[in-house]
């Protein structure tokens, strides 16, 4: 079986309009005739995807294969009632029963929201993933940047300069940049950016295999979203990606 998680790029938006679920998730599973769990959501957040992943493990779940569609980092989840939770920034939604609460929003701008930590924490929601599913499912799994183009920038930079890793961090800190904070964070994402190399991590935004055409149309529900055909750009390329980055698996799946 494999494993699913990610935002409203990587599930189906469409059950309103219709019953056929045009996910790349579910293209993907008919492809290669592969039963999947997805549990994406709407507005869904990478710390969620941690969260999610941990319990399918406390359910005795097994997986052969995890494909996480990496969301922005500027969102986060607070655990709610009956295994839901408030899925914060851009919008705030509940994923199981929709309900908006802009309090919490205003609150979460003001107090919590940080360029320099939120970014933090995108690479450590990898890391944990990462040795997660190393350790315990003993499964890889693939990461996936469905449409952030600023992290891809970012992570390039990274990695083709690791001078930059202090530059940024300093811009981002201001004044504050004499802070132990500063050196904590430095080494953070040194870390972080020798641990990639390990990592089957595709940063390449999904947004940029589609065109103007690929999205749907503007009286759709979800004009920002990916339409059946865009979601056909991208099952082929996670299953090229897959065949790419863990060769052994993509045998077994498909055989």
């Amino acid at each position: 079986m494999i494993y699913i998680n990610g935002d409203s790029w990587s599930r189906n938006l469409w059950t309103e309009r219709s019953p056929e679920d045009w996910c790349w998730a579910k293209q993907l599973s008919d492809k290669i005739n592969q039963p999947i769990l997805n549990q994406s959501a709407g507005c869904g957040s990478n710390s969620r995807a941690v969260d999610m992943l941990t319990r399918c493990y406390t359910q005795d779940k097994k997986f052969d294969l995890v494909l996480i569609g990496l969301t922005t980092p500027m969102r986060w989840h607070l655990p709610a009632k009956t295994e839901s939770n408030w899925s914060i920034g851009p919008t705030v939604i509940n994923d199981r029963v929709y309900k908006h609460d802009e309090t919490i929003l205003k609150w979460w701008r003001v107090n919590s929201l940080n360029t320099l930590e939120y970014t933090f924490q995108y690479y450590n929601h990898i890391w944990k993933m990462h040795e997660f599913c190393s350790t315990y499912y003993k499964c890889p799994v693939v990461f996936f940047n469905a449409w952030d183009n600023d992290m891809y920038t970012l992570h390039k930079k990274f990695i083709n300069d690791s001078s930059y890793i202090s530059t940024w961090c300093q811009e981002q800190l201001g004044e504050l940049h004499f802070d132990y904070s500063f050196f904590n964070y430095v080494q953070s994402f040194e870390f972080f950016v020798r641990k990639s190399q390990d990592w089957f991590l595709e940063m390449q935004p999904w947004s940029d295999l589609l065109s103007a055409g690929d999205y749907d149309g503007p009286n759709d529900k979800d004009p920002r979203h990916p339409s059946k055909i865009g979601h056909k750009k991208i099952a082929d390329f996670v299953l090229a990606t897959i065949k790419s980055l863990v060769p052994n698996t993509y045998n077994k799946l498909i055989t």
